[in-house]
């Protein structure tokens, strides 16, 4: 399972609950918004940045998606679009 985005961990969290994914990479941009979220949003994340099963890695996502060798059987885009507010 890849996921694009989502570093505040709420996707995660929601595919952590899934006993039969084997392994969860997500690729986030800014490892600010991970580490923030991880500190200040513990009850938002669930503690899914500890699962054994989860890689982080930091890049930009079609960076990281035309690079790595890889593959994955489903890919989730949790992505903001920049011309709207959140």
């Amino acid at each position: 399972m890849l996921i694009i985005g989502g570093g505040d961990g709420g996707m995660l969290r929601e595919v952590s609950r899934h006993r039969g994914v084997e392994q969860i990479t997500m690729v986030e941009i800014d490892a600010g918004v991970v580490e923030f979220c991880r500190q200040y949003l513990p009850n938002h994340n669930a503690g899914a940045y500890d699962d054994p099963r989860f890689k982080l890695v930091i890049d930009d996502g079609v960076n990281f998606v035309n690079q790595t060798d890889e593959k994955f059987d489903v890919i989730i885009f949790r992505l903001h679009r920049p011309d709207r507010p959140r």
